[in-house]
Protein backbone atom coordinates (compact mmCIF):
# COMPACT_ATOMS: atom_id res chain seq x y z
CA UNK A 1 0.00 0.00 0.00
CA UNK A 2 1.16 3.72 -1.42
CA UNK A 3 0.37 5.89 1.97
CA UNK A 4 -1.10 8.64 -0.58
CA UNK A 5 -3.46 6.37 -2.40
CA UNK A 6 -6.48 6.57 -0.36
CA UNK A 7 -8.37 3.72 -2.72
CA UNK A 8 -6.97 2.07 -5.84
CA UNK A 9 -9.49 -0.08 -7.44
CA UNK A 10 -8.81 -2.30 -11.13
CA UNK A 11 -11.56 -3.24 -13.57
CA UNK A 12 -11.07 -5.80 -16.17
CA UNK A 13 -13.06 -4.39 -19.84
CA UNK A 14 -12.94 -7.43 -22.22
CA UNK A 15 -11.20 -8.75 -24.17
CA UNK A 16 -7.82 -6.98 -23.33
CA UNK A 17 -8.05 -4.12 -21.75
CA UNK A 18 -7.39 -3.49 -17.59
CA UNK A 19 -8.86 0.02 -16.30
CA UNK A 20 -6.85 1.13 -13.14
CA UNK A 21 -8.92 3.66 -10.87
CA UNK A 22 -6.37 5.29 -8.50
CA UNK A 23 -7.50 8.18 -5.55
CA UNK A 24 -5.29 10.32 -3.99
CA UNK A 25 -6.03 10.71 -0.33
CA UNK A 26 -6.61 14.88 0.20
CA UNK A 27 -4.61 17.23 1.68
CA UNK A 28 -6.53 18.80 4.91
CA UNK A 29 -3.94 20.51 6.96
CA UNK A 30 -0.31 21.25 7.74
CA UNK A 31 1.49 20.71 11.10
CA UNK A 32 5.10 21.59 11.66
CA UNK A 33 6.72 18.38 13.94
CA UNK A 34 9.34 17.14 15.18
CA UNK A 35 11.74 16.30 17.96
CA UNK A 36 15.00 17.37 19.51
CA UNK A 37 15.41 20.61 17.92
CA UNK A 38 14.16 19.04 14.13
CA UNK A 39 10.97 20.29 12.63
CA UNK A 40 9.70 19.47 9.37
CA UNK A 41 6.23 20.37 7.84
CA UNK A 42 3.93 17.12 7.36
CA UNK A 43 0.48 17.03 5.52
CA UNK A 44 -2.54 15.09 6.69
CA UNK A 45 -5.69 14.00 5.14
CA UNK A 46 -9.06 14.26 6.25
CA UNK A 47 -8.61 10.76 8.32
CA UNK A 48 -5.65 11.78 9.92
CA UNK A 49 -3.15 9.81 7.24
CA UNK A 50 0.33 11.49 7.01
CA UNK A 51 0.57 12.28 2.97
CA UNK A 52 3.68 14.34 3.14
CA UNK A 53 6.79 14.54 5.50
CA UNK A 54 9.04 17.49 4.96
CA UNK A 55 9.53 19.63 2.22
CA UNK A 56 7.14 22.86 1.87
CA UNK A 57 3.06 22.40 2.39
CA UNK A 58 0.75 23.67 0.57
CA UNK A 59 0.37 27.96 1.85
CA UNK A 60 -3.49 27.46 1.49
CA UNK A 61 -3.70 25.05 3.94
CA UNK A 62 -4.29 25.47 7.58
CA UNK A 63 -1.20 24.83 10.07
CA UNK A 64 -2.75 22.41 12.73
CA UNK A 65 -0.55 23.99 16.49
CA UNK A 66 -0.36 22.79 20.37
CA UNK A 67 0.24 19.53 20.49
CA UNK A 68 3.94 18.34 20.29
CA UNK A 69 4.02 16.10 17.52
CA UNK A 70 6.78 13.76 16.58
CA UNK A 71 7.57 13.09 12.90
CA UNK A 72 5.18 10.88 11.55
CA UNK A 73 6.23 8.09 9.17
CA UNK A 74 4.33 8.58 5.53
CA UNK A 75 1.52 6.84 6.03
CA UNK A 76 1.27 7.03 9.82
CA UNK A 77 -2.53 8.03 11.58
CA UNK A 78 -3.06 11.25 14.09
CA UNK A 79 -4.80 10.19 17.30
CA UNK A 80 -8.83 10.27 17.64
CA UNK A 81 -8.77 13.77 19.10
CA UNK A 82 -6.98 15.09 16.08
CA UNK A 83 -8.69 13.36 13.26
CA UNK A 84 -12.01 14.64 14.64
CA UNK A 85 -10.88 18.24 13.78
CA UNK A 86 -9.34 17.08 10.57
CA UNK A 87 -12.61 15.61 9.79
CA UNK A 88 -14.58 18.81 10.84
CA UNK A 89 -11.73 20.72 8.16
CA UNK A 90 -12.86 18.49 5.76
CA UNK A 91 -16.55 18.78 5.93
CA UNK A 92 -16.09 22.79 6.08
CA UNK A 93 -14.00 22.53 3.22
CA UNK A 94 -16.46 20.51 1.27
CA UNK A 95 -19.58 22.70 2.47
CA UNK A 96 -17.58 26.42 2.13
CA UNK A 97 -14.45 26.64 0.53
CA UNK A 98 -14.19 30.29 1.07
CA UNK A 99 -15.03 29.76 4.40
CA UNK A 100 -12.43 26.99 5.17
CA UNK A 101 -9.88 29.49 3.12
CA UNK A 102 -10.52 31.97 6.21
CA UNK A 103 -8.49 29.87 8.59
CA UNK A 104 -4.92 30.11 8.83
CA UNK A 105 -4.56 28.08 12.14
CA UNK A 106 -6.20 25.51 14.44
CA UNK A 107 -4.22 25.54 18.19
CA UNK A 108 -5.32 22.32 20.16
CA UNK A 109 -5.39 24.28 23.56
CA UNK A 110 -4.65 21.79 26.49
CA UNK A 111 -7.59 21.63 28.82
CA UNK A 112 -5.82 18.62 31.72
CA UNK A 113 -7.42 15.47 31.26
CA UNK A 114 -10.43 16.43 29.41
CA UNK A 115 -8.86 17.00 25.92
CA UNK A 116 -7.98 20.78 24.25
CA UNK A 117 -10.12 23.48 23.45
CA UNK A 118 -9.89 25.10 19.67
CA UNK A 119 -8.42 28.29 19.05
CA UNK A 120 -8.85 29.97 15.73
CA UNK A 121 -6.73 31.93 13.58
CA UNK A 122 -7.83 33.52 10.60
CA UNK A 123 -6.44 35.25 7.25
CA UNK A 124 -7.74 38.56 7.85
CA UNK A 125 -7.91 39.31 11.29
CA UNK A 126 -5.82 39.35 14.09
CA UNK A 127 -7.45 38.62 17.01
CA UNK A 128 -8.05 34.53 17.61
CA UNK A 129 -10.97 33.12 18.59
CA UNK A 130 -12.03 30.10 20.77
CA UNK A 131 -14.74 27.99 19.71
CA UNK A 132 -16.59 24.49 20.65
CA UNK A 133 -13.88 21.31 20.35
CA UNK A 134 -16.66 20.33 17.17
CA UNK A 135 -17.17 22.95 14.28
CA UNK A 136 -19.00 23.50 11.47
CA UNK A 137 -19.57 25.90 8.85
CA UNK A 138 -21.94 27.86 10.92
CA UNK A 139 -19.54 28.22 13.66
CA UNK A 140 -16.72 29.38 11.57
CA UNK A 141 -19.54 32.00 10.06
CA UNK A 142 -20.59 33.19 13.26
CA UNK A 143 -16.62 33.27 14.49
CA UNK A 144 -15.43 35.58 11.39
CA UNK A 145 -18.35 37.71 11.72
CA UNK A 146 -17.48 38.27 15.55
CA UNK A 147 -13.97 39.11 14.66
CA UNK A 148 -15.11 41.52 12.13
CA UNK A 149 -17.19 43.83 14.48
CA UNK A 150 -14.05 43.39 17.27
CA UNK A 151 -11.86 43.84 14.69
CA UNK A 152 -13.76 46.98 13.07
CA UNK A 153 -14.44 48.14 16.99
CA UNK A 154 -11.34 48.05 18.36
CA UNK A 155 -7.96 49.73 17.74
CA UNK A 156 -6.03 46.83 17.96
CA UNK A 157 -6.96 46.13 21.83
CA UNK A 158 -8.67 43.05 21.61
CA UNK A 159 -6.41 40.24 22.98
CA UNK A 160 -8.50 37.06 22.27
CA UNK A 161 -12.16 36.49 21.85
CA UNK A 162 -14.30 33.66 23.11
CA UNK A 163 -17.29 31.96 21.83
CA UNK A 164 -17.97 28.66 23.38
CA UNK A 165 -21.15 28.01 25.23
CA UNK A 166 -22.48 30.40 23.44
CA UNK A 167 -21.79 33.69 24.83
CA UNK A 168 -19.00 35.81 22.97
CA UNK A 169 -16.76 37.10 25.42
CA UNK A 170 -13.41 39.25 24.55
CA UNK A 171 -10.12 40.00 26.58
CA UNK A 172 -8.32 43.55 26.11
CA UNK A 173 -5.05 43.57 26.04
CA UNK A 174 -3.41 44.63 29.07
CA UNK A 175 -1.33 48.11 27.38
CA UNK A 176 -5.30 49.28 26.09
Amino acid sequence: AYPVVRRARAVKVFPDTLKLYIYRRRPIAAAFVGSSGTTVAAVFDEEGYAVQVGGAPSSDLPVISGPDFPIPALGAQLSDGIRTVLDDLSRLNSEDPELFDLISEVRLVGKGASGFDLMLYMNHVSIPIMVDRNFDAQTVRQAVLVLDVLASESSGGIEMADMRGGHVVFRRNEES
